[in-house]
């Protein structure tokens, strides 16, 4: 979808070019739902241990080990979040504004990023690297927030375009090779 929308840039006017970006990005938004379901399954479950204190005020997170209650939660924060990011996706006046957009994700991919670290502290999920999905998902995070920096330096240029998609496959390497090793 990305090379799509690169390579039609320069050629349709504004108007299909940000109704072309607004559908990447929804869906975008749609296919980190698995992402957020288990990511936020993880932490719930993590919070669920003991009550928490948030400014002296004691928190109930306990309630969460009930399974019905985690799965309620759970699917609740995660439609908020989509909801969020469509809605603001679609709010997006113009096409300068909507490439930032991307910085949506940016708390997601951290948390992805600290669960595989706590998983790799704990050693658990045997089943992959969980170090070198923390190291990616974190290396992700930082490339989105460059990617920004990129295009602001670069433009919307055949430089920005290769730098962005070198870099994104250099990093989705490092996630694959996570997921496809074990420790």
């Amino acid at each position: 979808m990305d090379l799509f929308y690169y390579l039609i840039y320069f050629h349709y006017n504004n108007t299909l070019f940000m109704i072309i970006l607004k559908i990447r990005f929804i869906l975008m938004w749609l296919n980190m739902i698995p992402l957020f379901l288990k990511t936020f399954e993880v932490w719930l479950f993590s919070l669920s241990l003991k009550d928490r204190h948030i400014l002296s005020k004691k928190i109930k997170t306990t309630k969460l080990s009930l399974n019905n209650y985690l799965q309620t939660t759970k699917y609740k924060v995660i439609t908020l979040i989509v909801t969020f990011e469509i809605l603001i996706t679609l709010l997006v006046p113009n096409i300068e504004t909507i490439s930032y957009l991307i910085v949506l994700a940016i708390p997601s991919f951290l948390l992805v990023s600290w669960l595989f670290y706590k998983a790799y502290q704990l050693k658990r999920l045997h089943k992959v690297n969980t170090l070198m999905l923390s190291i990616g998902f974190l290396i992700y995070s930082i490339s989105t927030i460059t990617r920004i920096l990129w295009q602001l330096i670069f433009g919307r240029t055949v430089l920005y375009i290769f730098i962005s998609e070198i870099s994104d496959v250099m990093i989705f390497a490092i996630i694959f090779y996570g997921l496809l090793n074990r420790h």
